[in-house]
């Protein structure tokens, strides 16, 4: 899952799709979209220029429980 946050408006959320020189690509289910992004309907597929983004988070699935379970996998044997 990403999100990407831009000056001025508001973010978006959708999964990253692809990465290229002059912009982002990501599946998003939105339709309040910036007004300089272009939206292929058929797929969701939003294109996201370059200029105006802010900041980008991304967050893997499944990450939180992998770094739980890595630490109990870790603690455990020298807690005991």
């Amino acid at each position: 899952m990403a999100k990407i946050t831009f000056e001025g408006r508001p973010s978006i959320k959708g999964v990253l799709y692809n990465i290229d020189d002059s912009g982002i690509y990501i599946y998003s289910d939105r339709t309040n979209l910036p007004g300089d992004s272009l939206v292929n309907q058929a797929a969701a597929t939003v294109y996201i220029p370059a200029i105006g983004i802010k900041q980008i988070f991304i967050r893997r699935r499944g990450g939180v429980g992998r770094g739980a379970l890595i630490g109990a996998g870790i603690g455990l044997p020298v807690g005991i």
